[in-house]
Formats: structure tokens, C-alpha cells, sequence
């Protein structure tokens, strides 16, 4: 994950969209992060936590890094498995290396029986499609946003 200073998270024009300071997430919606508990401005949550950390100065804790958290699909992959799941219960999605050297995208889903099947998809060359996904591990559809 890349890190930055605060100070240099105001300056961004284009600010990420979920970041992590002081072991907590945090979502961009309407230029506010918010975690599950609370939204509130990235500023006057700093300032708290200048309060809460006495003996720091304002601008020590502008100088503190938070971790970026990139987004694992693209809009594009966002959209199209989002449409291609849509009628399945699905269990996890996964990038799979195969045994000529291509990727292809594996979904595992389940029925009302718990029987679990799998749905490959077909092959694309390495590293051309889902870039962000790790090859072999099973991401639940919070993690990939869908």
C-alpha cells in the first residue's frame, strides 16, 4: 500500500477514495471520510486527534502518514462482474494462473442446498485484466466492492 503525509492528502485534487490512519478505514463520500460508525470531515477529525494526542502540534500530526487503500477492480471490472453475478449466490471471486500461462477469473457459488459449483471464465494474457487482484486468492465481494 503507498503511504502520504496528511498535510499532502489535502493538496490531492483527486483524493483517494479509502484510506487508513491510526488502524481505521475510511471511505470518501462527498469529500467526507466516514468509517461504519461516523462521518465527519478529514480536517476536524485531525484536530481531534491533535486534541486527543496532547503534547503534538497541529502540524505534527499534518506530518503523520496515512496508508492509501487502492481499489482491487476498476470501473470496468466493477461493472461487468457486477452483471455477470447478479443472479448467483456467490461464495468468492478469484484470478487463477493456468497451466499455460494465461489468467482467467474463477467465481464460486453456492445454491439453496449449499452446493458449491465453480464458473471459469476465459482465459486473457497475464496481467492485462484485473491487475489488482493477488493470482490463487479468493476475494469476497465486500473486498472487491460489488
Amino acid at each position: 500500500m503507498k503511504t502520504i503525509k496528511i498535510i499532502d492528502l489535502f493538496k490531492m485534487s483527486n483524493k483517494p477514495k479509502k484510506i487508513k490512519y491510526k488502524n481505521h478505514k475510511w471511505n470518501l463520500t462527498n469529500n467526507t471520510y466516514d468509517n461504519e460508525k461516523i462521518a465527519i470531515d478529514l480536517d476536524v477529525y485531525l484536530a481531534s486527534v491533535q486534541i486527543c494526542d496532547l503534547g503534538r502540534s497541529f502540524v505534527e500530526v499534518l506530518n503523520d502518514k496515512v496508508e492509501i487503500i487502492e481499489e482491487i477492480l476498476d470501473a470496468k471490472e466493477k461493472e461487468y462482474l457486477s452483471n455477470v453475478i447478479r443472479p448467483f449466490r456467490v461464495d468468492y471471486i478469484k484470478k487463477r494462473k493456468t497451466a499455460i500461462g494465461q489468467e482467467c477469473i474463477e467465481i464460486r457459488t453456492y445454491d439453496v442446498n449449499d452446493f458449491h459449483y465453480t464458473i471459469t471464465f476465459p482465459n486473457f494474457k497475464e496481467n492485462t485484466m484485473y491487475k489488482n487482484m493477488e493470482a490463487d486468492k479468493g476475494y469476497s465481494l465486500e473486498e472487491l466492492g460489488l
